[in-house]
């Protein structure tokens, strides 16, 4: 059954929201798929806007919190996937960051075949 905006509403509060969107994306999007990025970036097309700038930004976000921006480009050095995150980031109207990320991007492209051929040097 696909998200309604009347499960939206009946949501108490930010937390009940939160879960019923991750639900959604659980549900779209199952987590025991191994990611193999041509299919993930196909998948995530199909889905609504919002969920889809949600799933492509959420690596980002893991990123920011457990590394840095430069490992995010090492960990996740496919183009059409930050093209996707950085559409994302404009739909989530994070706009600064959707800046810093398009610049750290251009940067990261310069070094596209270390950052994807091995991180034994990387950040060193």
């Amino acid at each position: 059954m696909a998200l309604t905006g009347a499960q939206i509403l009946d949501c108490a509060g930010h937390d009940d929201l939160l879960e019923l969107l991750f639900g959604e994306l659980r549900v779209r999007l199952p987590p025991s798929e191994p990611i193999h990025m041509g299919r993930f970036l196909k998948k995530i097309r199909t889905i609504p806007i919002g969920l889809r700038a949600m799933a492509a930004t959420f690596e980002l976000d893991v990123s920011m919190a457990l590394d840095d921006l430069g490992w995010h480009f090492g960990n996740w050095a496919h183009r059409g996937y930050c093209d996707e995150t950085l559409r994302g980031l404009r739909e989530l109207e994070a706009g600064e960051y959707a800046d810093m990320f398009a610049k750290a991007c251009e940067v990261a492209q310069t070094c596209w075949t270390e950052l994807t051929t091995g991180h034994d040097d990387f950040g060193k």
